[in-house]
């Protein structure tokens, strides 16, 4: 695809300006290239292109903040998935935060290829680990959303003398 049909379905949908602003709230070049009926690699290649790159670098840097945002949005909205009626439990807690833990994961990781300088670091180890904190956090989620315990009785035991 050329250059001139990347810049008019860029045009088309809202303009540079448009694109910029989308990549900067954590939007990828694959969902846009898609939106603008183009190929990845065409829509790739046309943003990285000298007289963009610098801007696209700086959206790129900033749609880092707006992916940990969601990552917070993600953590905070964590409860067990229910049907249409309210009630029914389609996916427990254990699995709705299995989810969340993965989708917190994918975007922190893509945080960190957007912007190696803020996140690309690995977070110190010790009370300000935001991995324990989630960690933390989310077990707090799921004691708030536990099932009772299952109510069990002890099992008789023997107790075998050694044979040595």
């Amino acid at each position: 695809m050329s250059a001139s049909l990347v810049a008019a379905a860029v045009r088309n949908r809202g303009g540079i300006d448009w694109l910029f602003d989308q990549i900067a709230q954590g939007r990828t070049i694959s969902a846009l290239a898609r939106d603008l009926a183009i190929g990845r690699s065409a829509l790739s290649m046309w943003l990285n292109k000298p007289e963009r790159k610098q801007r696209l670098v700086a959206a790129q840097q900033e749609a880092a903040y707006a992916i940990t945002d969601e990552q917070q949005d993600i953590a905070d909205g964590i409860k067990p998935e229910t049907g249409l009626d309210g009630t029914t439990v389609i996916v427990p807690m254990s699995e709705a935060i299995a989810k969340a833990r993965l989708q917190i994961d994918v975007r922190r990781e893509r945080a960190a290829v957007l912007n190696r300088e803020i996140f690309g670091k690995q977070a110190p180890r010790g009370d300000n680990d935001l991995g324990e904190i989630l960690v933390g956090a989310l077990t707090a989620v799921a004691k708030r959303h536990a099932l009772p315990p299952a109510k069990t009785e002890p099992m008789p035991a023997e107790i075998v003398p050694d044979q040595t």
